[in-house]
């Protein structure tokens, strides 16, 4: 029996960083789908679109805030939680992460390597407060809240 209805996809071209969280997530109770690329995300998303999309901005053969984008204007009647995730270098490329983020129509956002239990807990509060297929959410509330999670 799962914790909770809830579908995630974990893009990530690195493979180690992918399985981790993916199996975090999955320990968590969420049904976990791991791509490693862009093209990937594309083709899950239109097979079975995710309830949460975790995308590393770097991948192989797409750039992730492309794919967001793309997301974000094709499917904008699908609610779908984009968290995404880079290794930004310092301050600066932090806070112009951040803004491309949201200009793209992400959500969240982490530092890479992230810390698997925050990112676990962000799913699982967004999982409760986000309403489920039934009731979608309407294409004006992106772009949205693009921000860095921070413990408590």
């Amino acid at each position: 029996m799962r914790k909770h209805e809830c579908h995630v996809v974990v893009a990530d071209g690195d493979l180690h960083a992918a399985a981790s969280l993916s199996r975090d997530l999955t320990g968590a109770g969420f049904e976990v789908v791991t791509v490693t690329s862009g093209a990937d995300v594309v083709r899950q998303s239109v097979v079975y679109p995710p309830d949460v999309l975790i995308m590393d901005v770097d991948l192989p053969d797409m750039d992730g805030f492309d794919v967001c984008s793309y997301l974000r204007s094709e499917y904008e009647d699908v609610p779908m939680i984009i968290i995404m995730m880079s290794e930004p270098g310092d301050d600066l490329t932090r806070t112009s992460f951040g803004r491309m983020v949201d200009f793209v129509g992400g959500d969240f956002f982490f530092a890479k390597p992230c810390d698997a239990r925050l990112v676990v807990k962000l799913v699982n509060e967004l999982v409760a407060e986000t309403p489920r297929r039934s009731t979608p959410i309407a294409a004006a509330v992106f772009p949205t809240r693009a921000a860095w999670p921070t413990a408590r």
